[in-house]
């Protein structure tokens, strides 16, 4: 009987000390996300891990992204792709049109 009730206790004071109280509602319409591991940088395109890379994708927006639907380059901050040129000795120049700033 002794053995029963230690069987018994033993599961119930474990989910008693494991769980912790819920968290209050928050309606403050705010995500939190909490992350195990520190980012390694912010910095995009030097981003080592996929922590970093999503880290510095939320700060940080492209000039151009690709439209899925038509596979297609299309302008994200750029007004459209880049103008390639190429100079006299051959290196080629991208140069792209930055969209208006709308505040």
């Amino acid at each position: 009987m002794k053995k029963i009730l230690q069987l018994l206790l033993l599961p119930l004071l474990f989910f008693t000390l494991a769980c912790e109280k819920a968290p209050k509602n928050n309606t403050t319409n705010t995500v939190i996300i909490r992350e195990k591991n520190d980012a390694s940088t912010l910095n995009p395109t030097a981003a080592s891990n996929q922590l970093s890379a999503y880290a510095g994708m939320q700060i940080f927006q492209t000039l151009i992204n690709i439209d899925f639907k038509t596979e297609k380059t299309v302008g994200v901050l750029a007004t459209a792709p880049a103008v390639i040129d190429y100079d006299s000795l051959g290196k080629m120049q991208a140069t792209y049109t930055i969209r208006k700033c709308k505040f």
